[in-house]
C-alpha cells in the first residue's frame, strides 16, 4: 500500500498526507502514553505534570537589517490534556521593551528521552522599542526539542515565529531562538512547602 503525498512546495519536499494531518491535529500517532513513561516509538504524552518553562535566547533572529535582541521567556504548559492537546500560556520580553503574551495549545511528542513540543497560540504584542510587527494581534508558532534529564525536567532548544498572518499592511514577523529549561510545577510547589 502506498501513501498519497502532498504536492511539492518550491523545494520539492514531499510529505505523506497522513503525517501532515497527524501533525496538524496532534492525533493518529501511536497510542498516548503517560508522561512518566519512556516510549520506544514516537508517542503523544498526556496527563503528565504541568511544566514551567524558562527560556533565554534571541528575539528577531532574522533581523531585517538590524541586530537581534536578547529575550527571556516564561511559559506554563498544563499537564491535563484532551487527546494529547493541552493549554499553554506564556510571556516573552526582549531587551528593547517588546513584550509578547500568548495563549494556545501544545502537544508533547516523545521518543525515548527526546520530547518535541509543537505549539500554536494567539498572541498580543506590545512594541516598546522593538521592531514594528504591524499590529497588537499576532499568532505564535513554535517547536521545542528537549531532552528529559530527570523527573520530567527537560533542557532543549526552541524555535518560534510570531506574525500577524497578513492581517496588517506591515507583517515582517519575527523569529526567536532560545535555550529552554522546563521543570514540573509540582517540584517547585513541593520545594516551597
Amino acid at each position: 500500500m502506498s501513501l498519497k503525498t502532498a504536492e511539492p512546495h518550491g523545494d520539492g519536499f514531499r510529505m505523506p498526507w497522513p503525517v501532515l494531518l497527524s501533525l496538524a491535529l496532534g492525533v493518529s500517532l501511536p497510542p498516548a502514553a503517560a508522561a512518566w513513561e519512556t516510549p520506544q516509538t514516537p508517542t503523544i504524552l498526556r496527563d503528565g505534570p504541568g511544566q514551567l518553562d524558562l527560556g533565554l535566547g534571541a528575539f528577531n533572529v532574522q533581523a531585517h537589517g538590524t541586530s537581534a535582541d536578547a529575550e527571556a521567556q516564561l511559559e506554563y504548559r498544563d499537564g491535563h490534556t484532551f487527546h494529547g492537546l493541552g493549554p499553554v500560556v506564556g510571556l516573552v520580553s526582549e531587551t528593547r521593551g517588546g513584550v509578547v503574551g500568548y495563549g494556545g495549545v501544545y502537544a508533547d511528542i516523545a521518543w525515548r528521552d527526546v520530547v518535541a513540543t509543537p505549539l500554536a497560540a494567539i498572541a498580543g504584542y506590545h512594541r516598546g522599542g522593538a521592531p514594528d510587527l504591524g499590529q497588537t494581534l499576532q499568532f505564535r508558532l513554535g517547536l521545542t526539542v528537549a531532552y528529559r534529564i530527570s523527573d520530567d525536567s527537560r533542557i532543549g532548544v526552541r524555535f518560534a515565529h510570531v506574525s500577524n498572518a497578513g492581517y496588517s499592511h506591515t507583517n515582517p514577523g519575527e523569529n526567536e531562538l532560545l535555550v529552554s529549561y522546563s521543570v514540573p510545577l509540582r517540584d517547585i510547589v513541593e520545594r516551597w512547602q
